[in-house]
């Protein structure tokens, strides 16, 4: 299909790569469209992840994507709620995975601590790695409470990785 088409959107997951291992022969196929003159981007839901992150992992798995063709829904959340950056937010995210990207707002992240989930102004659901049931039910006391915005960037119930599926 390649002669007939100038762009090509991809996701990542599963079409890239599986957790930390790119997909046999993808890698050679994506940089033969290049040298055909293609355009090859990457369309990922990968919120929980800052954008420099993602072009790195990309890097290391042999692609050559420049930081303007991977396209995130991070970066669509934060594009999405433009004017509400002066807004408390309630952050559901893995700690370790950083903020960068996300330094511009005030966040707190969403643990086992009640008190957060209370007093922010709204929520943004970028990664569920640790989310757990009791967070859960924290946030969905907390908006029968008082409801409030909920930004949801990462609508994977699972994903493909090295050694199965993520839960």
């Amino acid at each position: 299909i390649a002669d007939r088409h100038d762009v090509f959107l991809l996701d990542a997951f599963g079409v890239l790569n599986i957790g930390e291992t790119a997909i046999p022969g993808v890698v050679d196929r994506i940089a033969a469209l290049k040298a055909q003159n293609k355009t090859v981007l990457v369309v990922s839901n990968a919120a929980g992840f800052p954008h420099s992150a993602l072009v790195a992992k990309y890097r290391r798995l042999g692609y050559d994507f420049a930081p303007e063709a991977v396209i995130t829904s991070r970066a669509t959340l934060l594009s999405a709620i433009g004017e509400m950056t002066n807004a408390h937010w309630g952050l559901m995210a893995t700690r370790s995975t950083g903020l960068a990207d996300l330094e511009q707002l005030t966040l707190s992240y969403l643990e086992e601590d009640a008190a957060p989930y209370a007093e922010v102004d709204g929520f943004l659901l970028v990664g569920s790695a640790a989310w757990t049931e009791q967070r859960q039910a924290l946030l969905e006391q907390a908006l029968l409470n008082t409801p409030r915005p909920v930004w949801v960037a990462n609508p994977d119930i699972v994903a493909p990785r090295d050694v199965g599926f993520s839960v």
